[in-house]
Formats: structure tokens, C-alpha cells, sequence
């Protein structure tokens, strides 16, 4: 974490690397468009809107068609790693296009994809159709462990969710198993788990 203050040297900020910025061009948005009916999204496998704050490159093509470049950055993953994120071209398109979208723009001629972008879908399950162990009142054996199924970025609150269901399950189990009928309440958990944080 870097020093934020007067008292600070320059020996005590953590190692820094260098982003970079890239565009796409006339050639990168000419293959999204031929390519758009490829694309989940486009072609109407997945409904959802995306979130508006972070569109899809096929939906800045599309949606801005005035401008001829969208600005891509080029962010390293780790200290020690080889591999660039390139910030700014999410997309649900096949993974042979996606080869043709990073290729076509200046300074990643040459790239490889490692892992190739994919789009998910959010949905919403009604936390009042959950039991106290965070099973589904409807699915046998289906539990939530955060406010979505998907993998991001972990807070404390989701993670206190996840800490509930490793708590939690083993539990459920073994009143299936055993016959026990023993549920953690969840007031003493979340204190338990405040305290394991």
C-alpha cells in the first residue's frame, strides 16, 4: 500500500509497473460488426441487459457507431507476470474472433489470448425464499453463499455469507445423515465469523 503522507519515503511504496493504453480502429469494428451474429448477446441466447457502466466492445461498437476508436488499457497482470489485461473489450464473441479483435489493434499484433473473455448473466434469488442455512426452500440441497453465483471480487459481507455456509452445511448434512436437528442461529455466527475476520 503506498505511504499517503508527508513522513513517508519512497522506499515504502510497494513496487509499481506501468499501465498502457491502446485502440481499437476502423478494422477492429469492422470485425465485431460482421461477427455480431456469433455473439450470445446479439443473437439473443443471453437477454439481460449488461451493466451500463461496462459495456461490452460489441455494444460500444454498436451503440457509439459515430466514434472510430474506443480507448483500451493495457494492464499487467501481476509483478511477476508476463500476461496484460486489456481493459475495455469484455465480449461474448468465439474465441476466433476474439484472436481477430486483440490482433487488429497497434501494439498487439503479435498477442496471445490465454484466457479467452466470456459473458454471464446476473439474476436474483428472493433472499426470503432462502431456509436460515441459506438452502433454497424450493431445491433440495441448492445453497447461496454470497449475493450472486458468480466469481467476484470477495467483501467481508460475502464473505461472512460464505463463512455461514462452510459453517453451515456440514451441519445440514449431518441432520439429513444423523437425524440431528442442531442450526446455528445466526446472530451467534455472524459474531463468530466478525471475530474470525
Amino acid at each position: 500500500m503506498p505511504v499517503f503522507s508527508f513522513m513517508g519515503n519512497a522506499s515504502q511504496h510497494p513496487q509499481q509497473v506501468p499501465c498502457y493504453i491502446t485502440h481499437t480502429n476502423e478494422k477492429t469494428h469492422d470485425v465485431i460488426r460482421s461477427n455480431l451474429d456469433r455473439s450470445p448477446m446479439y443473437a439473443g441466447v443471453i437477454e439481460g441487459v449488461g451493466p451500463r457502466y461496462c459495456p461490452s466492445i460489441e455494444d460500444k461498437v454498436m451503440r457509439f457507431a459515430d466514434r472510430n476508436q474506443h480507448q483500451i488499457f493495457l494492464e499487467p497482470e501481476g509483478l511477476t507476470s508476463n500476461e496484460i489485461y486489456p481493459n475495455g473489450i469484455s465480449t461474448s464473441l468465439p474465441f476466433d474472433v476474439q484472436m481477430q479483435i486483440v490482433r487488429s489493434m497497434q501494439g498487439m499484433e503479435n498477442a496471445k489470448i490465454v484466457r479467452p473473455g466470456y459473458a454471464i448473466e446476473y439474476d436474483f434469488f428472493d433472499p426470503r425464499d432462502l431456509k436460515p442455512t441459506l438452502e433454497s426452500k424450493f431445491i433440495q440441497g441448492l445453497f447461496f453463499a454470497g449475493d450472486r453465483l458468480t466469481a467476484l471480487p470477495v467483501t467481508k459481507k460475502p464473505l461472512r455469507k460464505v463463512c455461514w455456509l462452510v459453517l453451515t452445511l456440514p451441519v445440514c448434512l449431518l441432520t439429513k445423515k444423523v437425524g440431528l436437528r442442531r442450526v446455528l442461529r445466526r446472530i451467534s455466527a455472524y459474531w463468530l465469523m466478525t471475530c474470525a475476520l
